[in-house]
């Protein structure tokens, strides 16, 4: 399964209801609008400038079409942390929500435009690989968590860049990613095992717990999680794990992904996991 950028390209308001065919000079004065140098100067990338010259010139209805013809080279999004943090409140607040802001944060986080846009958006992806194998993925349903582990397939391997390659290009952003496999796998390595008394089970337990608040590293929590429910987030965990066979293999494909990895740290580090886990 793969998702599909055309599900997840941010919505823009543009609904309205006018005829789809405009008239010959109305497309002139289009293209006038677009291409003379002295707009240009004027107007730059702004559109409601056209717009309301286009308003002045033949009316409403033109106006309106000129905006619908013109959505698609709005200014690309710049995306930060903060609003991958937003998406993550509204996935834990509303469930209607869930499945569609997977969709959106896959998207930020492969959208070859809205990273370029961003000197620091290896931040963003960072947060975003935080967000959903952290509290996303431990409040997920079962087909929420198969989104999540597709779309980090998306983000590890298949992610068009400026460079003309694919995958993920930040070391820092393939350290999160690698750290947070790891960390799931171990878990439920752990409890397969009987370990659950082990020192190191009891550490990624703790890792685990901080992950569904959204604490690590960004210091956020969500004011979903006012009250601090131990008993609930330990409640949560033990839905999770051990891990659903599909959701288990796609991980470990992840894992098995960095054993290739040009990076010798991530490497070394992806085969002490599979050795350590028996795989």
């Amino acid at each position: 399964m793969r998702l599909t950028k055309s599900k997840l390209h941010p919505d823009f308001n543009y609904n309205v209801n006018v005829e789809e065919t405009s008239p010959l000079t109305e497309k002139l004065i289009g293209l006038w609008l677009k291409h003379d140098p002295f707009i240009k100067i004027v107007a730059g990338d702004n559109h409601e400038i056209r717009r309301d010259a286009m308003l002045a010139l033949l009316g409403e209805n033109a106006a309106q079409r000129y905006m619908q013809r013109s959505k698609m080279t709005l200014p690309t999004p710049i995306v930060h942390p903060s609003h991958v943090r937003q998406k993550a409140d509204e996935f834990l607040e509303d469930p209607q929500k869930r499945s569609r802001i997977i969709h959106q944060l896959v998207h930020w986080g492969s959208d070859t435009k809205i990273n370029q846009e961003n000197p620091d958006s290896h931040k963003t992806r960072m947060q975003i690989i935080h967000s959903l194998m952290g509290p996303l993925f431990l409040n997920s349903s079962p087909e929420q968590e198969k989104l999540i582990i597709e779309g980090l397939k998306v983000l590890v391997v298949t992610k068009t860049t400026s460079l003309g390659k694919t995958g993920e290009i930040s070391p820092l952003v393939h350290h999160e990613i690698l750290e947070k496999v790891s960390e799931l796998l171990r878990y439920h390595y752990a409890l397969i095992t009987n370990q659950q008394k082990s020192h190191t089970e009891a550490i990624i337990r703790a890792h685990l717990l901080k992950s569904i608040q959204g604490l690590k590293e960004t210091g956020h929590r969500s004011a979903y999680y006012v009250a601090d429910d131990q008993a609930r987030r330990k409640r949560l965990i033990a839905e999770k794990f051990p891990l659903k066979p599909d959701t288990y293999q796609g991980l470990l494909e992840i894992a098995r992904h960095y054993t290739f990895s040009a990076n010798t740290d991530f490497r070394r580090s992806s085969q002490k996991l599979l050795q350590d886990i028996k795989e």
